[in-house]
């Protein structure tokens, strides 16, 4: 099979607030592998990687994808002693009713899957989300992708008789079916066998061993480890979050050049979004 008849499937793990790597992976397919979207399937998605999913199926400009993330990150920043955390859920609802487009349910559907547990006693279950009826229903399952008891609100939401409750809990990485002439992308923040398109494992004489969470491989390193304490749900600060997105759409342009899919593009104009108003006031709160 020739490279430019390769079809794909991408799948974004969820992980809080490194999911700003997870952006920084968006802006680079969109401007360096145009033509490998052109052949993407399906895109998969978990809690923030719901939301990176979403924005890159429904065309959300890269903007809108910035000031989502640097947004919350400043809200929960500067109410981080409060329970919950700057209402999570509400701006997260908030932020996609501003993004996505109108016709977002229609761009979604079919081709946007989105992670999200449910409660079955005696255990949770996964449901698998792809169908859309209104712009409201998929606002409304991607805040349930994402709602983690109080961190984000008091009280989730319902699917049908059932609470909903972020998607890492029962599947942190949706991985989609593929047909023989298919590959799955897997993207993850963390580093090691977790991904396709992840950074690469500089400490490797403190790679210990391998764990699987969630359907997630994880390699237990201490880079990795300190990815997972404390940034995933205490944002960092806004230069640890420039240097996220840098490493995905650095990474990714590896990836794409080790492929053969890389496109020559000139490299998109927003790392000045990491030096607006919420910034200057995220500063106050360091």
């Amino acid at each position: 099979m020739t490279i430019s008849s390769r079809r794909f499937n991408l799948a974004f793990c969820g992980c809080g607030f490194l999911g700003m790597y997870q952006t920084g992976v968006v802006a680079a397919l969109r401007t360096h592998a145009k033509g490998m979207l052109s052949r993407v399937d399906k895109i998969g998605g978990s809690s923030s990687g719901s939301l990176n999913a979403a924005m890159l199926v429904c065309g959300v400009p890269l903007e809108r994808s910035f000031e989502f993330g640097l947004r919350t990150a400043h809200k929960i920043r500067s109410n981080k002693l409060k329970i919950p955390w700057a209402n999570l859920d509400k701006e997260v609802r908030e932020c996609a009713a501003e993004c996505l487009p109108e016709d977002a349910h229609l761009l979604a559907s079919s081709r946007l899957y989105i992670s999200i547990s449910t409660t079955g006693l005696p255990y949770f279950k996964n449901e698998l989300v792809s169908s859309f009826s209104s712009r409201d229903e998929l606002i409304e399952a991607l805040a349930q992708s994402c709602f983690l008891p109080m961190y984000s609100g008091f009280k989730p939401a319902k699917r049908g008789n059932k609470w909903a409750f972020d998607g890492s809990f029962t599947d942190n990485r949706p991985i989609l079916k593929a047909g023989p002439d298919t590959d799955n992308i897997i993207v993850s923040p963390f580093a090691g066998k977790a991904a396709v398109i992840s950074p690469a494992l500089s400490d490797i004489g403190w790679a210990f061993f391998d764990i699987s969470y969630k359907k997630t491989p994880f390699t237990v390193s201490r880079e990795n480890l300190t990815r997972l304490n404390p940034i995933m749900l205490i944002p960092p600060k806004t230069t640890q979050l420039q240097n996220l997105y840098i490493a995905g759409y650095s990474d990714t342009k590896l990836f794409l050049h080790k492929e053969g899919l890389y496109e020559d593009a000139a490299e998109p104009e927003v790392l000045h979004l990491f030096n607006t108003k919420s910034t200057t006031a995220d500063q106050t709160t360091r």
